[in-house]
């Protein structure tokens, strides 16, 4: 997948994403832009979002591109699952210091409740570090409706050429007494 995300960006002749980097996922195809986005395990769903702002979302759950439950999973331990990756992205501008991501997300949508150990991340990509860095994390355990979220990137660090953001699901099997026998 992220050889194919590379050769879409090399096609339109440009390494890097410029700004605005817009996408509400409502391809026509049902499929995610992988000119934007290097899936791992995540796919594009108009069924599962409950009420989303546009007509369609990402959905991070416990299943493997082959539809199966990850088998790394443990029981009542948190497990890297699906995961959405942004293609590079430029955001060294001269002069502005400030650049916002916004985003909607939402918490179990049509789906079960997400186990409380369960949580999905937001991961920044700093060029000049070469290394990934948890910058929010959103815990599970109730469904709840899509809310908007903003957050800032100001820091010199990300604000370069080839940063990228990410989108992390942790998953967990619930209890060896109740184990969870849904897709989280």
């Amino acid at each position: 997948p992220a050889a194919s995300a590379a050769r879409n960006r090399a096609a339109q002749g440009r390494d890097t994403i410029e700004l605005p980097f817009f996408d509400d996922f409502s391809a026509p195809s049902g499929e995610i832009d992988r000119s934007l986005w290097t899936p791992r395990g995540a796919s594009l769903s108009t069924t599962m979002p409950d009420r989303p702002p546009s007509t369609g979302a990402i959905l991070l759950d416990a299943l493997d591109s082959l539809g199966n439950f990850y088998q790394n999973a443990r029981y009542g331990s948190p497990t890297p699952a699906d995961t959405i990756e942004s293609a590079p992205i430029n955001l060294l501008y001269p002069g502005s210091k400030s650049i916002y991501l916004s985003f909607y997300m939402q918490s179990g949508g049509l789906g079960g409740p997400p186990e409380e150990c369960a949580s999905l991340a937001l991961d920044f990509y700093s060029p000049t570090e070469r290394k990934w860095d948890r910058i929010k994390s959103y815990p599970g355990g109730k469904a709840q409706p899509f809310k908007q979220e903003i957050i800032q990137i100001s820091e010199n660090k990300y604000l370069q050429k080839g940063f990228k953001m990410r989108f992390r699901n942790y998953i967990s099997r619930g209890s060896q007494l109740a184990p969870d026998l849904v897709s989280n």
